[in-house]
């Protein structure tokens, strides 16, 4: 009942400010706003702008019997086309759209432009930003006008194709939602059916100013209004009326801009897309530059530590072998010591078999083949310690440089003074004590450095303690002895060269075979 009563009221404010929305209007000039003049809508819906297109746009297909291009679109696509799922504009080429039936068909119905689902701002956004024409309608239930122009405005054929030849961007709505109300304040309406085209246009260069206008923002403007009745053909919102319109002034006017203009935004887009692409390239290319700068920083990084290992190792190693050299140096010195000391205090005199011819059975002559290829022909006693034997050999290989005269009188490790401690010094190994084992020697035959063997049959004579030449077989009545050396790794080698431990018995025989055919020695046997 209030409801009524305040409409009833405010009727002289809605009929003095339709006076002079439509005065102003005839003459061009703008329309002040006064919030006292603006009507007030009991009835008006709030909905949201999306919510209150697509009801409209229903309920006008309910109420004309036609059918939206979108609606044909989604039937044949099964989906919406020419606009996104949220409302914003998407352009269609020329004869894109489905097929408009023709006025008499009776096969098929009428068809409604594609109307835009969104606010008011986003068609106004899309007309800027893609330089579209708008054609906005707004329609008043309360108006008698309204419903001959739904059925024969928005339904010809004609006006529908015109609208999408040329890419028109339509949007529509009742007054009576929020969305289409403040529409209709912003484009001045004073009476409905209202149709406006809006699109853009250059600014108005001043007289005085410098910039040149085709190089300035376009300026959207409202391009012409139609307000009124839709009958007859002559009426100003008519389809005739409106085509006219369009085809006679508003394309030809504005068609030329909107083409540069829109030349001009695919430009920027190709523009910008390529300029995208350049970035993008750059951004690859500075990338790959930064991988390779940080691989070839890795490389010289990692070749630089390699060198720096490889320099370490090898100065560890240079280390090591001088240590080693140094140690074997020592060694070698030492065990020199040990051959002058055995020389001088376990060696007999050497007796020469074309002084001594005689044989007497209880002295043993032994020939013995040196490494160097030389032979030493010696007698001994039967009981002479086979440890006497090991030191005539060894105490052979001292240089002719180093006289007899300066050997050493004292062994080089404590407490050994004759052949008894010196037995029990090799036997208990005390030379590991003193000496630094670098080659792994712990056993007495490396310690001697060779090896004693009978020529024929070979068989090796091995250094043990407290055992006399008589005691040990084969050399009791006379023998020729080959001495070995003995090569890391447990290999000997004789005289004639031969290495007994890599060979075959035939080829071992076959070189102890050598050198005792060619010794010209008679034992006691012959």
């Amino acid at each position: 009942m209030w409801q009524a009563v305040v409409s009833l009221l405010s009727l002289p404010f809605r009929v003095l400010s339709s006076i002079f929305r439509f005065v102003f209007g005839a003459l061009h000039i703008p329309v002040p706003t006064f919030r006292l003049l603006t009507p007030f809508r009991p009835h008006q819906r709030f909905l949201h702008p999306r919510d209150a297109a697509e009801q409209w746009v229903r309920s006008l297909e309910e109420e004309t019997g036609a059918i939206s291009l979108r609606g044909l679109a989604r039937d044949g696509d099964g989906q919406a086309s020419g606009v996104e799922e949220r409302g914003s504009a998407v352009k269609r080429g020329v004869n894109s759209y489905p097929p408009i039936p023709r006025d008499g068909d009776p096969s098929g119905s009428g068809v409604l432009p594609e109307f835009y689902l969104g606010s008011y701002e986003e068609v106004l956004k899309a007309c800027q930003t893609e330089g579209r024409i708008g054609c906005i309608i707004l329609v008043s239930e309360e108006h008698d006008d309204v419903a001959e122009f739904k059925r024969s405005t928005l339904t010809d054929p004609t006006f529908v194709r015109l609208l999408t030849d040329n890419n028109f961007v339509v949007w529509g709505g009742d007054v009576r939602d929020r969305e289409a109300w403040a529409a209709s304040q912003k484009l001045q309406a004073t009476t409905y059916p209202f149709v406006a085209f809006v699109g853009l246009q250059p600014r108005r260069s001043h007289p005085h100013s410098s910039t040149n206008s085709s190089q300035s923002t376009p300026l959207l403007s409202v391009l012409s209004r139609h307000q009124g009745p839709a009958s007859p053909a002559s009426a100003p919102t008519s389809s005739e009326t409106l085509m006219s319109h369009l085809e006679t002034q508003l394309l030809p006017r504005v068609q030329p801009f909107l083409t540069r203009h829109q030349a001009s935004i695919r430009q920027r887009e190709r523009d910008r897309m390529i300029r995208a692409e350049q970035d993008r390239m750059y951004e690859d290319g500075l990338r790959r530059d930064r991988e390779r700068v940080e691989q070839a920083r890795a490389e010289k990084a990692a070749e630089a530590d390699r060198a720096v290992r490889e320099a370490e190792e090898i100065a560890r190693q240079e280390e090591e072998a001088a240590i080693q050299e140094s140690l074997r140096e020592l060694r070698e010195r030492t065990r020199m010591d040990w051959r002058r000391w055995m020389r001088a205090k376990l060696v007999p005199a050497t007796t020469d078999s074309a002084v001594s011819p005689t044989r007497d059975k209880e002295n043993v002559r032994i020939a013995i083949r040196l490494p160097s290829n030389a032979r030493l022909v010696q007698s001994f006693p039967r009981s002479t310690s086979l440890t006497t034997l090991y030191a005539l050999v060894d105490a052979s290989m001292v240089p002719e440089d180093l006289l007899p005269t300066s050997d050493p009188s004292e062994a080089p490790a404590k407490g050994v003074a004759d052949i008894e401690t010196f037995e029990q010094y090799l036997s208990t190994k005390g030379f590991l004590e003193g000496t630094p084992n670098i080659d792994g020697d712990d056993s007495v035959d490396e310690w001697w450095g060779f090896r004693l063997a009978l020529s024929y049959p070979r068989k090796e004579i091995l250094w043990a303690p407290c055992q006399s030449l008589g005691e040990v077989d084969g050399l009791a009545g006379g023998a020729q002895v080959v001495v070995e050396r003995i090569i890391k790794g447990g290999t000997s080698t004789s005289s004639n060269g031969a290495r007994s431990g890599a060979t075959s018995p035939k080829q071992a025989s076959e070189a102890e075979a050598g050198p005792a055919s060619d010794d010209e020695y008679e034992s006691e046997s012959d």
